[in-house]
């Protein structure tokens, strides 16, 4: 086939394609609730991943008469308040209190649309397919945006944003994120391992004792982390030296189980000692072999 024709093949099913998306653009619903891997491209040292979620909690009339989602935290852009139909995403600008259309649906392939938007200046729809996702056929948009910094999106109707590639000012660090799991009208897609449901959310931190205790030669030791940050939970002796490192890593709020084996140390009385950005406390453990 000539190149030219085979290109104007494919742009002619990429806008049928574009143009009969028949529901909202985006999954929004109270309850509703998205979970993201994030790796780190090219950093020097390396990263490990993290993880975010962001999830819908109210929804509020603004001035124009529009009812717009609330999102907490954030989400990727930086958006608080969101909206979708079928033809646009809008999120609502503080600044000038009015809404921006930010991602347009029924776009031509190609057309750079002026959105004003988290430092993007344009958003261009790229792509528009069929695929699978979480066992489910969705159709799924793939649009650049550019600006200050530049990124790549993925938007499905049935899941919402799927992936997002933060490219930055073209620097080589780039934050690669990943829908691992969601939960859409109360049913669960993928795995949120790392984040409890939201009436489970707890509002305080809390270091439980250690279960069994006194052990031999394991136990496990619970705690609740109320603020999303980084974590640690750290063994030591009874002269302050550090054992092990149980965790390390940023935590959603939730409730945590971590196991210890001490197999390979002295019986004795070991100290264990949870810390965040607002939070320490120290518990004391007996091993008895």
């Amino acid at each position: 086939m000539n190149k030219s024709i085979y290109l104007l093949v494919i742009l002619f099913f990429g806008l049928i394609s574009a143009n009969n998306f028949a529901q909202p653009a985006f999954p929004l619903e109270e309850g509703n609730t998205w979970y993201y891997e994030i790796t780190y491209e090219f950093y020097n040292p390396p990263q490990p991943p993290s993880y975010y979620t962001f999830q819908v909690v109210d929804d509020t009339l603004m001035p124009n008469g529009k009812t717009f989602w609330i999102f907490e935290p954030r989400d990727m852009f930086w958006g608080k308040y969101v909206r979708s139909d079928s033809a646009f995403v809008y999120y609502w600008d503080s600044n000038c209190n009015c809404e921006k259309q930010v991602f347009n649906i029924n776009a031509s392939i190609g057309l750079e649309d002026t959105i004003n938007w988290a430092g993007y200046f344009s958003s261009t729809l790229s792509g528009a397919y069929q695929t699978v996702l979480f066992n489910e056929s969705i159709n799924r948009y793939n649009y650049n945006l550019g600006g200050l910094i530049y990124a790549e999106i993925n938007l499905s109707e049935r899941f919402g944003y799927t992936s997002f590639l933060y490219l930055g000012d073209y620097q080589w660090e780039r934050d690669n994120w990943q829908l691992k799991g969601c939960i859409i009208s109360d049913t669960l897609y993928g795995e949120m391992t790392d984040v409890p449901p939201a009436q489970d959310i707890p509002n305080k931190m809390q270091l439980n004792q250690n279960y069994p205790n006194p052990f031999n030669p394991s136990t496990k030791i619970r705690f609740t982390i109320s603020d999303f940050g980084f974590t640690t939970l750290k063994v030591y002796d009874v002269l302050g030296n550090e054992v092990t490192t149980l965790v390390n890593e940023e935590k959603h709020p939730g409730v945590y189980e971590v196991e210890f084996n001490a197999n390979e140390l002295s019986s004795g009385i070991y100290f264990y000692k949870l810390q965040t950005e607002k939070y320490s406390s120290t518990k004391s453990m007996i091993y008895l072999k």
